[in-house]
């Protein structure tokens, strides 16, 4: 249990506020950022009256920006409705658009001069049916032969897998499938290192308006009194919010569907994709998350 360990260790350090989380959010040109922009938010939110400043940028290539005649404009456009966002939860976003050839690099340059401990990473809908192996190598749910990532076919994946790769700090795949409100967060436990992504989680139901349902597939939260006390304490100060599923039932695509955000860690997705089940195929908008831990 070396590694609930530390990750108890890690949850006490977080609930200082000199260890606020840095978050560090970037999308590419298939997306408006408005998503990512609430994600990032209630991944950072602890109460209504705290200010919480994060950075945001678009990604695009040099090919993307010869089609943009004035990059200020474009800018002040792109971010008008994530400042509008912003200003309603209390946020102050940097926001800027990065003109790359080497999209990798520049994240971790970029991470690296803002001090962030968190980088999200949005990932398009039609990404979502992949698997990870041990060496976080993206590929395709089906695909049984792995390749190196000089190899890979579509170039937004090898990034992803690279900075995956590279980063040790956490980060986070979020795939977004049309969210517009977080109300219900549905949370998978389906390896021991799959606890730690409760550091980001517990974030959400401190809104009043959000529940939390954890999914303890391995029975870790049951059998380790120190995770039990900790869940037993999320559910106290959330006032309720924060509920175990009984694994006794049976977890349905209606039971899926109900719910606005999936969150799993970076081990289970992989053990999720490669199970029998048929619901893994229509989830809603999800989280994944390495953590620096991984």
């Amino acid at each position: 249990m070396e590694y609930v360990v530390k990750f108890l260790k890690k949850y006490e350090d977080d609930a200082d506020v000199k260890n606020r989380k840095k978050v560090l959010s970037f999308f590419t040109s298939q997306s408006d950022g408005k998503s990512l922009t609430m994600i990032t938010n209630a991944l950072l939110r602890t109460s209504k009256t705290e200010k919480i400043t994060f950075t945001i940028l678009q990604m695009i290539s040099p090919k993307e920006a010869e089609f943009i005649d004035n990059i200020d404009e474009y800018k002040n456009m792109l971010f008008k409705d994530l400042t509008s966002i912003c200003e309603k939860e209390n946020t102050i976003a940097r926001s800027f658009v990065n003109i790359s050839n080497d999209f990798t690099s520049d994240i971790l340059k970029l991470s690296e001069q803002y001090e962030s401990e968190l980088i999200v990473i949005e990932l398009s809908s039609g990404d979502l049916d992949f698997t990870v192996n041990e060496n976080l190598y993206l590929s395709p749910k089906n695909e049984t032969q792995k390749y190196p990532l000089s190899n890979v076919a579509n170039p937004w994946i090898k990034n992803v897998s690279e900075l995956l790769l590279r980063n040790d700090n956490a980060t986070a795949l979020f795939i977004d499938r049309g969210i517009k409100l977080i109300k219900k967060v549905f949370v998978f436990i389906l390896d021991i290192s799959d606890i730690s992504i409760l550091r980001y989680a517990h974030h959400f139901p401190l809104n009043e308006n959000t529940t939390l349902l954890i999914w303890d597939a391995i029975g870790l939260i049951a059998n380790v009194p120190e995770l039990q006390k900790l869940y037993t304490s999320m559910n106290k100060r959330t006032d309720g919010r924060v509920e175990m599923w009984n694994i006794d039932q049976k977890i349905t695509e209606e039971v899926i569907q109900q719910h606005d955000l999936i969150i799993t860690g970076i081990e289970g997705w992989d053990k999720l994709m490669h199970t029998s089940i048929t619901w893994n195929k229509s989830l809603p908008t999800t989280l994944i998350i390495k953590d620096e831990l991984n």
